[in-house]
């Protein structure tokens, strides 16, 4: 018998060419022929223990989640597939691997985890068993947020969107009820372009937002409201319904737009009044539930002008109401009166707690109008706007406002101000004695020094 010599055997030494073919004992070739059928053997022998493809199992039909839907962590839905023991899930963001989940038992998996909002997503599910893999199902596309969700990557639905960042600290803010019917057909729910809303909104945020500038950056969308006439008339269970609508939608939308593409990490502050409270009070039950690792960057929260009750902390435990001037991550809320209220407060809750905005305690202790640190006084001219001075700057009002907190009714009590006198009282607005549109202006020089307090020691503590 003749081999044929392989490329890597040494050519002979030597003057004399070798032959390309070399007689080999009979004895060895039918070694190596042996040994050849042992090393197929065994590769087969491999290949039928491998998991198959097959392993005589279905494909699975997904069900949910598809389309537009409002968890950040979904449960997933699939039909039973005979014969399969576990079943594997994922789910892709384009062609990144998002979630991995092996050895599911049931039709259904609730993710652990949050997935990203307002981007296309898609995943898929085989079936297992000791034979191996079946088939992938379909792949099921879909989208956290709502399907008319609003598209926050345009600078036309940023209130406040800045150019430039050159502060340690970022504040997220949400204005008060804006939005008014022009005609009792219209709908209760505004448009995101609302004229009236727009111009409500930009005096708000003076009046407002303008108490944490010196230190943070600002960032504030525009989002759709209630009418707050319309609201106020309604049931509380549906008031509710109606804020977890179309404003919660946009306010969490908007703020995972902000920490995705915005905020690069950088701690941030809250802060809210009225219909913004209550959405930025949902968003801190949902948004931040679901992603701790944003909560750790929260400095605080001001929702101020609604009340943040016991039974709301008890159904998140992990929220905390501030206890002092110093403490992070907490919530700091509060709702003004005077002594006597015109008939029923139609902006609180019952149980509704608060903080001493000038004294930063929840004891029922008064604060005196001299230990304010600076009210402002609101232009009528102009809707509201802060008055300025003669430098261009908002004018600091002293003595005006001082503080104590009723517990009883839930509220904080100003008995220095008179709620007869304009602009404290509007007919046809709010009832006389409820102080709601001055939550912050009557306190607006303590929140802007209490909120950089408690961003220093939010650093000091990280």
């Amino acid at each position: 018998m003749y081999a044929r010599r392989g490329k890597d055997h040494p050519q002979p030494s030597g003057g004399c060419r070798a032959s390309r073919l070399q007689r080999v004992p009979l004895a060895a070739a039918l070694l190596a022929l042996f040994g050849l059928s042992c090393l197929v053997g065994a590769a087969a022998s491999a290949v039928a223990a491998a998991p198959t493809a097959g392993a005589g199992l279905g494909r699975p039909t997904v069900t949910a989640p598809h389309g537009p839907i409002a968890a950040v962590k979904p449960t997933f839905k699939w039909s039973k597939v005979s014969g399969a023991a576990t079943y594997e899930l994922r789910a892709y963001r384009g062609g990144r691997l998002l979630l991995k989940e092996i050895g599911i038992t049931m039709l259904s998996w609730k993710s652990t985890q949050a997935l990203p909002m307002n981007v296309s997503l898609t995943w898929k599910v085989r079936a297992r068993n000791a034979g191996g893999s079946g088939a992938w199902s379909e792949s099921l596309g879909f989208k956290i947020g709502a399907a008319d969700s609003i598209d926050y990557s345009r600078p036309a639905r940023w209130l406040n969107l800045p150019k430039t960042v050159n502060k340690k600290v970022d504040v997220f803010y949400l204005y008060p009820s804006e939005y008014t019917k022009a005609d009792p057909s219209a709908p209760i729910i505004g448009p995101i372009d609302d004229p009236g809303m727009i111009e409500g909104a930009k005096v708000a945020f003076q009046r407002q937002a303008y108490a944490f500038r010196t230190f943070a950056t600002i960032y504030a969308p525009y989002y759709r409201q209630a009418d707050a006439a319309s609201r106020a008339a309604l049931p509380q269970p549906e008031q509710v319904k109606i804020v977890a609508g179309a404003p919660t939608q946009d306010g969490i939308a908007a703020f995972d737009y902000y920490v995705r593409h915005f905020n690069d990490g950088r701690p941030f502050i809250l802060a809210g009044h009225s219909l913004g409270s209550n959405v930025m009070a949902n968003l801190l039950s949902q948004y931040m539930k679901a992603r701790p690792g944003v909560y750790k960057r929260m400095v605080a929260a001001y929702v101020i002008g609604y009340s943040i009750t016991p039974d709301y902390l008890d159904r998140n435990p992990y929220l905390k109401f501030a206890k002092g001037p110093n403490d992070t991550g907490v919530i700091v809320s509060w709702n003004t009166e005077a002594p006597t209220v015109d008939g029923m407060n139609p902006v609180i809750l019952p149980r509704g707690l608060a903080i001493n905005p000038i004294t930063w305690t929840r004891k029922e202790t008064e604060a005196t109008a001299v230990q304010n640190r600076g009210s402002i006084e609101l232009d009528p001219t102009t809707g509201g706007a802060p008055m300025l001075n003669t430098q261009g700057r908002i004018l600091r009002v002293m003595n005006l406002a001082d503080a104590q907190i009723d517990k009883a009714k839930g509220v904080l009590i100003s008995s220095t101000v008179n709620p007869a006198n304009p602009p404290y009282f509007t007919p046809g607005g709010l009832p006389m004695g409820v102080f709601h549109t001055f939550d912050y202006p009557f306190y607006f020089f303590n929140i802007r020094e209490n909120a950089a307090n408690r961003f220093t020691h939010y650093l000091s503590r990280s």
